[in-house]
């Protein structure tokens, strides 16, 4: 394997970790710059560029899918600024299923239920996060009408911890 297969495989690698529509543009200009600086490294050390010199370029450039986040950054699961209200949920749903387990089933609590809670805050989270980056303005902060009004969260997980 020469220098120009190492890039080769190298930018095929990266391309694999991005958007499709991304994948021809970042591959063009990827296999471009590797193969200049390649080059320009060996005419400067005055030898032919071989599999060494081009592992050497790479390893500067990172795994494929640390280069591919640099030209399309992949959101989180989790947005920031929803990690606050994600563990209240989550703290408020593992309080609730305790002492629902611990009143059904005489103090054994199943930690099978607060899997699925977690899986489905994460998938609600998810998708909250997803629809706000497709539609910035379709889940945008609107004023409360009366200011000491209960929150409607509030008042939900009133209804459930009730019931």
């Amino acid at each position: 394997m020469n220098g120009n297969e190492v890039i080769e495989s190298y930018v095929r690698d990266v391309a694999r970790c991005l958007p499709r529509k991304m994948r021809n543009d970042v591959a063009l200009e990827l296999r471009a710059l590797l193969g200049d600086e390649l080059a320009a490294k060996a005419h400067a050390q005055g030898r032919v560029p071989d599999k060494v010199m081009a592992m050497e370029l790479i390893k500067g450039f990172g795994r494929p899918a640390e280069a591919a986040a640099r030209y399309h950054p992949r959101p989180a699961v989790i947005d920031a600024a929803d990690t606050h209200h994600f563990l209240i949920w989550s703290l408020a749903g593992a309080v609730v299923l305790t002492v629902l387990s611990a009143v059904s089933q005489a103090g054994k609590v199943d930690s099978g239920l607060f899997l699925q809670w977690l899986g489905a805050l994460v998938i609600v989270f998810a998708l909250m996060g997803w629809r706000r980056r497709r539609s910035p303005g379709a889940l945008r902060w609107k004023p409360t009408r009366d200011p000491h009004s209960i929150p409607r969260g509030l008042s939900l997980l009133a209804m459930v911890a009730t019931l």
